[in-house]
């Protein structure tokens, strides 16, 4: 009998590279298995959909026309995943039910050996009809849809996370709902999905950054890009509250050949990018709105806010008429003689040998050392980091309920790194994440999170397995500080990538909003050898520092 009985799932796979290359994805959601349903029954509340995702392909970037980018050809749709797309993002809108989405990480999906494909099971799908969407995001973030407040539920549960409410980064790539219906206890094929490249933002243009402090008038940019197709884009308009539209120049750019749109151009893409300055702001908080047109209709928002501070105050001088000094009667100083210091010897009974010097204890606030701390008070040097900017992610979260705090850190696109130097962490060797936090420009460890080395977790289940190119770590009790995942993966250089998940009522994530002064240093360490270790560091402006959630890319290798 299938212990998962009563439960629909939804499973997205297909043909995909790894960190190698990538094919296409595959959604099916399969019906429940006999013996009950979600609300009891004989499992008739569930159904099956499969559906195969096509992703358009690039073509021919056109060319700049006025401020529009026109003549561009596609290449038609086919499996391979665009260079934009690191995130997909899978939504499913029952008419009777619940809506959900969830944030899938392509990469960290194993290979099925019997079909060569990849898969993912999204748990508890409604039978009835409802509408299916796919869409792909360049970073690691995916915005939920506005409506979505629900994560689908996912099996296996490290390649996904929740798709994050509120969020400016826009999709590279989405589909058109499909509407469909589920029959109860049975299947259906959707077939084939075209998953067409639409116009986004390169959040990394955007000037001011999410958040950042400015004096005004300050820079204004933002960049506008597609992978596939014709741009479409007349205009775009940045305007500020207060404040007013800032006037704008516009440039083409292209990944492929020219200035590139996105940094490195990592994401092979063409667009439009747009500069300016901004008018006389008063002081204090402030609105970005960045909007993308197309024949005057808006095509494409985002608004984020940033803080407008005064400008430093000018000095003046003020020339001082020097007079002639005139010759008086006054007699001369006299000079006072200052005391001399005569040196004291106080006789002591201790006998004459030098005394050693205590080293200074460590300030109040800083962490206690135990037997199984690896975070000195102080990042230390010679940590591999990732070879661009923008690849790497942190993301901190806290709410009034401990259970819902989450962490999640990515080391991505890192330098070489050989698979030995993840040494046996089955066996021998302890991994820890270190975050330091930054206050008057010194970096302070405000947070530890540990894991020790053994085969089995604290539910006796086995927690490290060896994969093809790295070590993976599972466990969904976040026994251990909250660290539910925990992905090595070894490569030359582009090749490499760490990922570190933690959630939960153990992770006690620190304090927000973080000082960020200047920057958060995040590493990923292990005690083989000499000890290894991987860096990404978070300088100020992040994207987003509030008192619920901390979320920045990280900074150009150093």
């Amino acid at each position: 009998m299938d212990t998962n009985a009563g439960r629909c799932r939804a499973i997205a796979g297909g043909q995909r590279l790894s960190l190698l290359g990538l094919a296409a994805l595959l959604l099916l959601l399969p019906a429940c298995g006999g013996g009950g349903s979600a609300g009891g029954g004989d499992g008739s509340g569930f159904g099956q959909l499969a559906a195969r995702a096509s992703w358009q392909q690039p073509g021919d970037a056109g060319a700049l026309d006025g401020a529009r980018i026109s003549g561009a050809s596609d290449g038609g749709f086919g499996p391979e995943l665009p260079a934009s797309v690191r995130t997909v993002r899978i939504d499913f809108a029952p008419a009777d039910g619940v809506a959900c989405c969830v944030a899938i990480d392509p990469s960290l999906l194993d290979v099925n050996p019997g079909t060569g494909r990849r898969r993912v099971v999204l748990d508890r799908i409604p039978a009835g009809p409802g509408d299916l969407t796919i869409a792909g995001f360049p970073g690691a973030i995916a915005t939920a849809p506005a409506g979505f407040s629900q994560t689908c539920e996912v099996q296996p549960a490290e390649v996904a996370s929740p798709c994050v409410a509120g969020a400016i980064d826009t999709p590279s790539f989405i589909s058109a709902p499909t509407s469909l219906v589920v029959p109860p206890g049975s299947a259906v094929d959707a077939g084939d999905i075209l998953v067409p490249a639409t116009p986004f933002f390169v959040t990394a243009s955007l000037a001011p950054a999410p958040n950042a402090s400015a004096t005004a008038p300050f820079p204004v940019a933002a960049t506008v890009a597609i992978a596939a197709g014709d741009l479409g884009i007349d205009a775009l308009s940045i305007v500020t509250t207060p404040g007013g539209p800032a006037n704008l120049t516009f440039s083409p750019c292209d990944d492929l050949g020219g200035p590139p749109c996105s940094p490195g151009g990592a994401l092979q893409v063409h667009g439009l990018r747009a500069t300016g300055t901004s008018g006389a702001i008063a002081d204090g908080a402030a609105t970005v709105d960045v909007a993308a047109l197309a024949a005057g209709v808006e095509r494409l928002q985002i608004a984020y806010g940033i803080n407008v501070q005064p400008a430093p105050p000018t000095l003046t001088r003020t020339p001082t008429r020097t007079q002639v000094p005139t010759a008086t009667d006054t007699p001369p100083a006299t000079r006072t003689s200052l005391p001399t210091r005569t040196p004291t010897v106080t006789p002591t009974d201790a006998p004459d040998t030098a005394t050693p010097t205590r080293r200074p204890t460590d300030a109040p606030g800083s962490p206690t050392a135990t037997p199984d701390a690896m975070c000195g008070p102080q990042p230390i040097e010679r940590c591999r980091q990732s070879i661009e900017a923008g690849q790497s992610d942190l993301i901190i979260g806290t709410s009034g309920n401990p259970s819902n705090d989450r962490l999640v850190f990515e080391w991505d696109r890192g330098n070489f790194t050989e698979l030995e130097d993840f040494g046996d962490p089955g066996l021998l060797t302890s991994y820890a994440v270190c975050i330091y936090d930054a206050v008057g420009g010194v970096p302070v460890l405000v947070r530890q999170l540990f894991v020790p080395p053994g085969p089995d977790c604290p539910d006796a289940q086995a927690c490290w397995t060896r994969t093809e190119d790295g070590h993976r770590y599972q466990d969904d009790s976040g026994a251990r500080d909250g660290v539910m995942q925990i992905i090595l993966r070894a490569g030359l250089p582009g090749r490499a990538n760490i990922r570190v998940r933690a959630e939960g009522i153990n992770l006690a994530p620190p304090s927000l909003p973080l000082q960020q002064d200047q920057t958060i240093t995040v590493q990923v360490r292990n005690d083989f050898e000499d000890g290894k270790c991987w860096e990404a560091k978070f300088s100020k402006p992040a994207e987003r520092n509030d008192p619920t959630l901390f979320r920045d890319r990280g900074d150009q290798p150093g």
